[in-house]
């Protein structure tokens, strides 16, 4: 049940002489039949590390051998055993090697790899910086996992399809963020073109006007209220010469804006002109102004230049048409410059350069640099010299933005020296970035942005963390934190078999992923100890999951928090989102159980089976009628399983009495040998220890808080720096867990501790 993190390829080792005089013997007589060379049983070759370097190194798997051994898994039954004082002896000697580890010496914060933001940190970080709701689980790819979760740098990188999402998502998400009145729809009058005079019909449909010639389309337009209206103009152009065909704009025969067209009929682009008009009839037209043929050029399509018009439009008064804007058009232009500004000189730099301040600050999560604003202001700029208005210019500028690598990615600013060998504090802005990530999964608000600008965010580092425990924004950490821990992200993907399991429906599915959701947001908004997750004597509930569970007085869709009044249920491990993934489609799996139990509970995962070892659905390992334990134990006769299945299967046995979607039974529908089909729920560990059922279980884990309390700061540090754990971080383990524990086991303990932990704050410097 040992699993290694990687073969080492260095050099052959030099034993130590403590090694070789207290434990090589040991090792010799009881060990290296089956952990050593090539074929070690569960890939675990103990000669491989003996050295002190490399031994620190395999730290959790030493961890492990200390574990089994106490438990009197290893050697197996089947071995020869070593005396109790041998069995002490070698125990005390790893133990006493794994507290070398100098933990008051220099310590390695490690490095943190460049990451992307995953899909859930890019919907919520839109929905903060602009105030749209946009879910790209229907469009982006899952995101990878290492070490069990969704945000680690190192495998979050940037495909070419999910780049082609991100620059799709950004011109969706930046129309809904700025209404331009390029796109108004509302308070629009077509005019239609009968009323047109000049050009003639073009097309199958002559769904155009074409000016083959210098010429222009005239009409009149009357208004009924003064004000400021906006010109749309959709055309399209045949190409010849050296120029791109041109259009004027021209209103009681001034000219207003000269355009030039390059789109195509069968791609029209659209054109606008604001104008400040009166009430009463105006006269309007669009003229042609290059004329160009040519019938010797060779290629026929680019002989004659023409004009084509496809639909006018005016759109106002501007003032009405644009009442209505959403917030998020205000949050982003809470400024704009005058119509006269905008139309000529500079006087509207100013105005981009503040508004990209802001919107750069708080979409990079850091001060932006100088030029970043002016390329901002020159994106700004050639929009306005093509005749687009300020919003349209704003738009395509936060276009650009959203695809920005500074906005995709979550770095942090190098200093301009490295000092070689030394590890150095983030910056703040970097800071507060990792602590929103973390608690929000979101970017850092105006609060946690302004303590950084002021160099403040350290020293006000535990109200902050006290202030966003509390802030509605924490129910992120018990969905994608949570989720992915407890595995209930996975119900998406549960496929029970419906018919053997035809209640399980859509709303069920949801409701049990919101009560794990809610369980776990109240023991971090009550600032709970993290102990009750195994004891919990309530849980959230509605009409459909309670009727699910056989609780009564439970009515209506809301949920609600509900008692438990008997051991049938209470605790993450009767959750029945957590019963279903760890089961199959067709039944239970007290292996699978057992497994989650082992790896997210207490630390100690399994590794997977050998290979060429047969499923237990396999037929070949079914004993025809039996009860799900007896095809267990008819799996367990394979030698290569039973190391593994005998410390997963009690734990999962205790669980039996939950059937594949987590509803209570009596019967698995098998039968025992002596024709009993009642659930048999006991469990009996390696130790001798037996419990009974959940109750039963629930009392080995409180009993093992230890152990949980250690997996659970190690789950939580994985997630909130991003990157997987190393054996220099168990110090920083051992310290949490000890500052949780003096803490009454509080969760806000534990994310005060981690935050104020060296790998959060600090990082080892680049490689020269």
């Amino acid at each position: 049940m040992l699993t290694v993190v990687a073969e080492s390829t260095a050099l052959p080792l030099q034993p130590r002489p403590s090694f070789e005089h207290a434990v090589r013997p040991l090792f010799e007589e009881f060990c290296y039949d089956c952990h050593q060379g090539d074929d070690a049983e569960v890939g675990l070759s103990l000669a491989q590390y003996q050295s002190g370097d490399e031994f620190q190194n395999y730290r959790k798997t030493w961890l492990k051998v200390v574990r089994r051994l106490r438990a009197g898994e290893m050697p197996p039954e089947d071995a020869d055993q070593p005396s109790v004082e041998q069995r002490s002896r070698l125990i005390n000697w790893l133990e006493s090697k794994l507290q070398e580890f100098d933990c008051n010496g220099p310590r390695d914060p490690g490095r943190v790899t460049i990451r992307r933001l995953n899909r859930s940190e890019y919907r919520n970080t839109i929905r903060d910086l602009l105030g749209v709701e946009y879910d790209p689980d229907d469009t982006f790819p899952r995101d990878e996992l290492a070490f069990g979760f969704d945000n680690n740098g190192d495998v979050l990188t940037l495909p070419p399809p999910l780049l082609e999402k991100y620059l799709d998502s950004a011109e969706r998400i930046s129309a809904t963020a700025i209404v331009v009145p390029e796109m108004i729809s509302s308070h629009t009058v077509h005019v239609d073109q009968s009323t047109w005079e000049g050009g003639y019909p073009f097309g199958s449909e002559r769904q155009s006007r074409k000016l083959a010639t210098k010429g222009a389309i005239q009409f009149k337009h009357e208004f009924n209220t003064a004000g400021q209206y906006l010109l749309r103009i959709t055309a399209s152009a045949e190409q010849a010469g050296d120029e791109l065909a041109q259009m004027a704009v021209v209103s009681d025969q001034q000219r207003l804006k000269v355009f030039e067209v390059a789109a195509d009929s069968e791609d029209p682009d659209r054109f606008t002109v604001e104008i400040e008009l009166p009430s009463g009839s105006r006269e309007f037209a669009i003229e042609f102004l290059n004329d160009y043929y040519n019938p010797e050029h060779p290629d026929l399509s680019r002989r004659d230049r023409n004009l084509h018009v496809h639909g006018l439009e005016f759109v106002g008064p501007l003032a009405e048409a644009l009442a209505d804007r959403p917030a998020s058009h205000h949050r982003i232009l809470w400024r704009e410059p005058t119509p006269e500004q905008w139309k000529e000189g500079e006087l509207w730099r100013p105005v981009v350069s503040e508004l990209g301040q802001r919107l750069l600050l708080r979409a990079y999560r850091r001060p932006p640099l100088p030029a970043e604003i002016d390329r901002l202001s020159e994106l700004v700029d050639r929009s306005r010299q093509n005749g687009d208005s300020f919003p349209r210019a704003m738009q395509l500028a936060l276009q650009t933005v959203l695809v920005s690598p500074n906005f995709l990615f979550r770095g942090e600013w190098e200093p301009e020296e490295e000092l070689a060998g030394e590890t150095e504090p983030i910056d703040e802005f970097a800071l507060a970035s990792r602590l929103s990530y973390f608690l929000w999964s979101s970017m850092p608000d105006d609060e946690l942005l302004g303590h950084a600008e002021a160099g403040s965010l350290r020293a006000n580092l535990a109200s902050q963390v006290v202030r966003m425990l509390a802030d509605e924004k924490i129910s992120e950490l018990a969905r994608n934190f949570g989720g992915q821990w407890l595995g209930t992200r996975s119900l998406v993907d549960a496929r029970p078999d419906t018919r053997l399991y035809p209640d399980f429906d859509e709303a069920l599915r949801a409701a049990m992923q919101t009560e794990a959701d809610l369980l776990l947001a109240d023991i971090i908004r009550e600032d709970r100890s993290v102990i009750t997750l195994l004891s919990a004597d309530f849980s959230y509930l509605n009409e459909r999951l309670a009727s699910h569970y056989g609780i009564e007085g439970v009515l209506g869709d809301d949920f609600q928090r509900v008692g438990l009044s008997n051991s049938q249920r209470g605790g993450i491990i009767t959750l029945g989102g957590v019963l279903t993934v760890t089961s199959l489609a067709d039944r239970t799996s007290p292996s699978k159980r057992g497994k989650w139990i082992l790896g997210q509970l207490l630390g100690d995962e399994p590794p997977p089976p050998p290979p060429g070892v047969a499923e237990l659905s396999d037929p070949s390992t079914v004993v025809q009628g039996g009860s799900i334990r007896q095809r267990l134990e008819s799996h367990r006769s394979n030698e290569s399983c039973a190391s593994c299945h005998k410390m997963m299967d009690p734990l999962g046995f205790a669980l039996e009495h939950y059937d594949a979607i987590g509803r209570w039974r009596d019967s698995d529908g098998g039968r025992d040998s002596d024709g009993s089909s009642e659930i048999d729920d006991l469990g009996t560990l390696p130790d001798g220890r037996q419990f009974r059922g959940a109750g039963g279980l629930r009392e080995i884990l409180l009993a093992e808080q230890d152990a949980f309390r250690k997996t659970l700061v190690e789950k939580l540090l994985t997630y909130a720096l991003g990157r997987g754990l190393e054996y220099y971080d168990q110090c920083v383990v051992a310290e949490i867990g000890g500052a949780m524990a003096a803490a009454d086991d509080r969760f806000s303990s534990l994310v005060a501790a981690i935050v104020g932990s060296d790998p959060f704050q600090r990082r080892r410097p680049a490689a020269e």
